[in-house]
């Protein structure tokens, strides 16, 4: 018993490992997007739209699919549904659509969203949505956190021009704490999103850590 125990041990710590490899590299495409929270919501969204419409779609064919050809699927299945919710956010939300420009095709490369709807493949509908689901959902967590801390200190604002992007009632959250010229600029550049990222991690390491027992 004590070797099974063992044994498994580290295959669990190896997928958890995978698990936040895969979550910081389909962060990373996004993270210069995520300078406001308007802008991070919207790409948040659209992230957790497709991972969960995707995955829902790939629970579906995937177990009569040969497994060669599901990666080629899959990245079809991801584009085909990230063309649908572009379309939709033109016709709908135009200003939104425009902020995020190349970021939202970029999205059908994300191996963050490929990598989970494949993995949805061989399961049931059920739990291929509720896996795109939280995972979406972490995504737009991640999101939501880097852009209030770089909007924050970079722009002295929270919710910068929400009533343009998400519409006219998103205006009432636009708050001010300071001028955006006594901001600092470097958390609003692509590397001040990176920066960022570090020092979550770091705190999300540390939170992790003192959690654990003292080993004595």
């Amino acid at each position: 018993m004590a070797e099974t125990a063992t044994s498994s041990s580290p295959t669990t710590e190896q997928a958890r490992e995978r698990r936040a490899l895969l979550l910081v590299l389909g962060i990373c495409p996004m993270m210069t997007a995520s300078d406001t929270l308007a802008r991070a919501l919207g790409l948040g969204l659209v992230s957790l739209l497709t991972l969960t419409a995707a995955s829902l779609v790939m629970a579906g064919l995937g177990r009569g699919m040969r497994p060669g050809l599901r990666f080629a699927t899959t990245v079809v299945v991801v584009a085909g549904t990230i063309g649908c919710l572009t379309l939709l956010m033109n016709a709908f939300a135009y200003r939104l659509h425009d902020s995020l420009g190349i970021f939202l095709p970029l999205l059908a490369g994300n191996v963050l969203i490929v990598c989970t709807a494949q993995e949805t493949a061989t399961a049931g509908a059920a739990r291929a949505a509720l896996r795109g689901a939280a995972t979406g959902g972490l995504v737009v967590m991640v999101l939501l956190l880097l852009a209030a801390a770089r909007e924050l200190v970079g722009r002295g604002s929270l919710w910068h021009d929400a009533g343009a992007l998400l519409g006219s009632r998103a205006g009432a959250l636009e708050t001010t704490f300071f001028r955006e010229d006594l901001g600092f600029l470097l958390a609003m550049l692509p590397p001040g999103a990176f920066i960022s990222l570090g020092l979550l991690a770091a705190a999300w390491n540390w939170l992790r850590n003192r959690a654990r027992p003292v080993e004595r």
